[in-house]
């Protein structure tokens, strides 16, 4: 499994966040990313710069944070 962070926008604003997404390909990141979407008021942000391929380190200390401020 490899590890990306896809950068989320909340609809109707310019308000941005980056979540922590493990899969096989960026593609397959997007989809997971995209389902989490699903019934909330974000949307995966277009570009290439909106998916990025990240540490296993880097991924946890994503989700630590999150977890840390309360966000999962």
């Amino acid at each position: 499994m490899r590890h990306f962070k896809i950068r989320l926008r909340l609809k109707g604003s310019q308000r941005e966040l980056w979540i922590a997404v493990r899969a096989k390909s960026v593609g397959e990141a997007i989809v997971i990313a995209d389902n989490r979407c699903l019934e909330r008021p974000f949307q995966v942000c277009g570009g290439i710069e909106s998916f990025i391929q990240i540490s296993e380190g880097e991924y946890h200390s994503i989700l630590d944070s999150a977890t840390s401020h309360g966000k999962l």
